[in-house]
């Protein structure tokens, strides 16, 4: 890995190359899926649920770094937390755990996994 990336790069291409959360599960309890269409971005997100409790959520991304990184982190958060801290969460929350600017455009790569993830839950 290049020294000329910065720490918070550094993760991002270590999350995109090897997702932690990365995968399906079989026979999920909520699977969410999103796309945008103006980068190609699709990301699918599996949970499995008891009760109100994220008990695990994989990630299954055809993405760009950004997005599939956001993906992980994203599941890293809510895996073992109730569902209704998706609301709690900001666009901000997302941008600032990737821990580098982001222009409009790839904002929109970050975000993709959290409004997916809010349209299924709706």
């Amino acid at each position: 890995m290049s020294a000329m990336l910065s720490l918070e790069q550094q993760q991002i291409f270590e999350l995109y190359k090897h997702p932690q959360y990365g995968g399906e599960i079989e026979g999920a309890d909520l699977v969410a899926e999103g796309a945008n269409e103006s980068c190609g971005d699709e990301v699918r997100l599996t949970l499995r649920l008891e009760g109100e409790t994220i008990t695990q959520i994989r990630h299954h991304s055809r993405a760009c770094a950004i997005c599939t990184a956001a993906a992980d982190l994203l599941a890293a958060r809510l895996e073992g937390k109730s569902i209704s801290c998706l609301g709690e969460l900001s666009n901000d929350d997302i941008s600032s755990e990737l821990g580098i600017p982001l222009s409009p455009v790839r904002l929109k790569c970050a975000l993709l996994p959290l409004e997916t993830l809010r349209q299924a839950v709706k």
